[in-house]
């Protein structure tokens, strides 16, 4: 493989702009997934936090913690979905604190604690629970009797990163595989094209003056190289006329010539 070759060079230039290309389509899917994957996550506990200030904090059965926790266990199962939930009032009673999760990720009582239980919006921010990093979200909620309440919910990042660890690997892997059958397809089809250079060169050293009239071929290609025959068969065409005009020029000369001479002798 001759690397100073124009193939060569056409077909590395093709690889290399395409591996660019894939790596900038691969940061941009990359860190966009991971945001929008990072936002659903917020969303989500954010809608179980409203979810839970609706369906059972304006019951008036709250009051009774063991209503509560059941309601929540039941509807959110904390512990089996690895979530996070606290529930507080304004004056710092806790009235609900999720179990420990059965994979035994993070334990829910080294969540750090709200710092201001009367909120006036939502506030997300990342957590740390036995070195466990956490999202979670402090949603405030004011049922009807206006009591305010305080509802936490989080989530480690588990699924995300174990998504964004096989996207990863699909593009360390993939990449490089599709630059390499890029560049063995494009130096395939650089080396059919320049098979009719080639057969060009070989014909064009054939061509003498001893046989002025041979002409290039033309491969019918119905590209750029079907031009290249075509304007060096005229411009042959041309030198032929050129030729044949000086043979003529020189016989004329000969002719004209032979007369004095034959006077002279």
């Amino acid at each position: 493989m001759n690397r100073h070759s124009l193939r060569f060079r056409v077909t590395l230039w093709y690889a290399e702009m395409l591996a660019v290309s894939i790596l900038v389509f691969g940061a941009t899917v990359y860190f966009g997934l991971q945001s929008f994957l990072y936002a659903s996550l917020r969303d989500s506990l954010q809608a179980d936090a409203r979810a839970i200030g609706k369906g059972i904090l304006e019951d008036p059965r709250v009051r009774n913690l063991s209503f509560v926790k059941g309601e929540i266990n039941e509807a959110y199962a904390p512990s089996s979905n690895g979530l996070f939930i606290r529930v507080s009032r304004a004056d710092g009673f806790r009235m609900y604190l999720s179990d420990r999760p059965v994979n035994h990720s993070f334990d829910p009582r080294t969540v750090p604690a709200a710092r201001d239980l009367l909120l006036r919006a939502s506030r997300c921010e990342g957590q740390r629970a036995d070195a466990q990093p956490l999202m979670v979200c402090a949603t405030p909620y004011v049922t009807g009797d206006q009591t305010h309440y305080l509802i936490e919910t989080g989530s480690t990042y588990g699924q995300i990163h174990k998504t964004m660890h096989g996207l990863a690997q699909v593009f360390w892997f993939g990449g490089p595989l599709i630059v390499l059958l890029a560049f063995a397809g494009g130096y395939l089809v650089m080396c059919r094209a320049m098979q009719t250079v080639h057969a060009l060169i070989d014909r064009a050293e054939q061509i003498s003056w001893q046989e002025p009239n041979q002409r290039l071929p033309v491969f019918q290609t119905g590209d750029e190289l079907d031009q290249l025959p075509l304007a060096l068969n005229r411009m042959l065409d041309r030198l032929e006329q050129a030729f044949q005009h000086i043979r003529r020029f020189s016989a004329d000369v000969s002719h004209e010539l032979r007369t004095p001479l034959t006077i002279i002798r």
